[in-house]
């Protein structure tokens, strides 16, 4: 007997499961009343800090880095099911986010969210082309890195990202677009 081959998802927090857009922006009104905002239909670029005012970008990454920013973030809708149900297909999954001085905080808003045992196994790491996986859902519109990566990417469905061709899914259209649907 022949066990199916476990395929492997390698999964992003900021901008696909934590709504890192929706996150910022309340915390930004609060903090900064008095000036402009983006709205997040209206984001251009992969760095938040790069639509905003040369001037402003201190406070920006400020906003982003002030300690419990991660915890409050909210869940991407549709994210929770989704994982559920590529679990349920059988996929092994992986969250593989940046580093950064927030791992511990990204680390319990998964726990929280998702379960510890999809937080226990969060990778940290710069070059996600070096993580071995079937595919990589990511809003970066192109990870890069010192490898040809062994996943596919797919881009995971945000306004400044929408110019990059190829697969795209969002929680809401993924099981009608995933690469082994049908």
């Amino acid at each position: 007997m022949t066990l199916p081959v476990r395929r492997h998802v390698l999964v992003d927090v900021d901008g696909v499961l934590a709504d890192f857009d929706r996150g910022f922006l309340h915390l930004w009104r609060t903090a900064h009343p008095d000036r402009p905002w983006l709205a997040p239909a209206a984001r251009r670029h992969f760095y938040l800090r790069e639509d905003y005012p040369p001037a402003w970008r201190d406070a920006v990454q400020a906003v982003i880095d002030a300690p419990g920013f991660y915890r409050q973030l909210p869940v991407m809708a549709g994210a929770q099911a989704a994982l559920a149900a590529l679990a349920a297909r059988g996929y092994r999954l992986t969250v593989c986010t940046s580093p950064g001085a927030t791992l511990a905080e990204r680390r319990a808003w998964l726990a929280e969210h998702f379960g510890p045992a999809l937080a226990q196994g969060m990778l940290a790491c710069a070059d996600k082309t070096q993580v071995d996986g079937d595919w990589l859902i990511d809003d970066n519109p192109a990870p890069s890195g010192a490898c040809a990566p062994r996943w596919r990417h797919i881009v995971f469905d945000q306004p400044y990202n929408r110019h990059v061709p190829g697969l795209r899914l969002n929680w809401q259209n993924w099981a009608q677009h995933w690469p082994e649907s049908g």
